[in-house]
């Protein structure tokens, strides 16, 4: 069975290859995930929501809005990126969506086929497969009789 002593926190990058899983512990005291995750091309989307303390002295309190785009295998962010952002505008946003549209080329050619992940109001690119491609995927499950 899997208990929070099997599990390793994302950021002991050389425990996680042998770990079971790993937590995300999330930067500030009070913050909370909020709506769903969503996962592509190997990376994980999360938001959350900090409340801040000053409600008495602020009228437009809306709190911390905060993004995470990680690894789904590891919980480290892009090479080179920070783990999580603070989008504008703070308050609640909606849970990401992976979305897949046309987008024209800079000379003004053809439509090419671009993904990403909304966040809020950003858009990540997880990278991943060629959209021009098709993968075939199998699998079956095992069970006791």
């Amino acid at each position: 069975s899997m208990t929070m002593s099997s599990l390793v926190f994302h950021s002991d990058a050389t425990k996680i290859a042998n770990a079971r899983g790993w937590v995300l512990k999330l930067e500030n005291t009070g913050e909370k995930v909020v709506g769903t995750a969503t996962t592509a091309a190997g990376f994980t989307a999360i938001n959350s929501h900090t409340p801040r303390n000053n409600l008495d002295t602020e009228c437009n309190n809306l709190g911390d809005a905060r993004s995470y785009f990680i690894n789904y295998i590891s919980g480290v962010p892009p090479k080179g990126e920070e783990r999580s952002t603070i989008l504008t505008g703070g308050g609640f946003i909606p849970s990401p969506v992976f979305v897949v549209v046309d987008t024209n080329t800079a000379s003004g050619g053809p439509l090419r086929p671009g993904a990403g992940i909304l966040l809020g109001t950003r858009v990540r690119n997880p990278g991943g497969s060629s959209f021009d491609a098709r993968y075939r995927t199998y699998w079956y499950e095992v069970k006791d009789e």
